[in-house]
């Protein structure tokens, strides 16, 4: 894959308004170190999704004579609108680099991204580029001319995509992460309906599911040891039992690296994923939920270009 070469390169950074004042400092000093090597440099604030200049409206309005590359600053959830617009871009579309800001990072982990802003700015300058194509979804049955929505990671139904669903943006306010914790609670106390799916044509039946393009989830939590971004298939990750047992044991496992060997646990590939029911049970893609089941989940029709640093591992 070529390098990209930082003299003269344009750079177009669009940022998470909502970040701290830390995570302004150290943007700032990442800015500063690559107008250093020679980029230049311009950053646009988004606004929350769905509003007007939101990020994803600024990254499809911007082509590659606006800029070489589109820096997402912020979290997971940053980095999909931003994705999002890329791909809606009618012609060719610039590379995507991630600058890590957010809360939630899992595309930084998958890409090795170091932590210091020395490392990020020669990631950035100098990284390789490569083609990716990342999972999309539509209806089960979708109306003609229906938008795919990209995501970034991985989508899930059942019991991790109900408990985000049962999270309202006031039980976070009062209780930060902990709104998590009592909405898996408040799940644990419910029948757990079975998520049917059909992975090319072959049909299951499970408590739960995943379908991811990388190796982590919840930051750098170990769930899909094969899952590559460059590859060309999608890794589905199958919970076979439920209640609060099983549950706690997949936990176990995925926080000692250990979740592949946990019972009723399983890995598989696929091109084409159908999550079929329960009809209208939640699907969330990189921690929000997006859409009600029925979905057709595959790999995007056209890739699109990263920024990865030069050494990965």
């Amino acid at each position: 894959m070529p390098q990209i070469d930082a003299a003269g390169r344009r750079l177009l950074i669009i940022r998470n308004p909502l970040v701290g004042r830390a995570a302004r400092s150290r943007l700032n000093a990442i800015v500063g170190r690559l107008e250093a090597q020679g980029c230049t440099v311009s950053t646009r604030d988004s606004r929350a999704p769905g509003q007007a200049g939101d990020a994803r409206s600024i990254a499809a309005a911007t082509s590659p004579k606006d800029a070489d590359v589109v820096i997402a600053a912020g979290g997971d959830g940053t980095v999909r609108e931003i994705l999002a617009g890329l791909a809606a871009n009618s012609g060719p579309a610039p590379a995507l680099a991630v600058l890590p800001l957010g809360t939630a990072n899992i595309l930084a982990a998958e890409l090795g991204l170091p932590g210091d802003a020395d490392g990020l700015a020669r990631a950035i300058a100098q990284g390789r580029i490569c083609r990716v194509r990342f999972g999309a979804l539509t209806q089960a049955s979708p109306p003609h001319g229906e938008t795919p929505l990209v995501f970034v990671n991985m989508v899930g139904a059942g019991f991790d995509a109900r408990v985000v669903a049962g999270v309202s943006l006031g039980l976070k306010r009062r209780l930060g992460k902990f709104a998590y914790v009592w909405s898996a609670l408040c799940q644990h106390l419910q029948r757990q309906a079975r998520i049917k799916i059909r992975l090319d044509g072959d049909e299951f039946e499970v408590a739960s599911v995943i379908v991811t393009k990388v190796r982590y989830y919840a930051g750098r939590y170990l769930m899909a040891p094969r899952a590559r971004l460059e590859d060309e298939k999608l890794h589905v990750c199958l919970f076979e039992r439920s209640g609060i047992a099983a549950t706690l044991g997949y936990q176990l496992g995925l926080l000692t690296g250990g979740l592949q060997r946990r019972p009723g646990f399983s890995l598989r590939t696929a091109r084409v994923v159908e999550i079929l029911g329960p009809v209208g049970d939640s699907l969330q893609a990189d921690g929000d939920v997006v859409a009600g089941l029925p979905v057709r989940i595959t790999l995007q029709a056209r890739p699109l270009t990263v920024v990865m640093p030069a050494h990965r591992g």
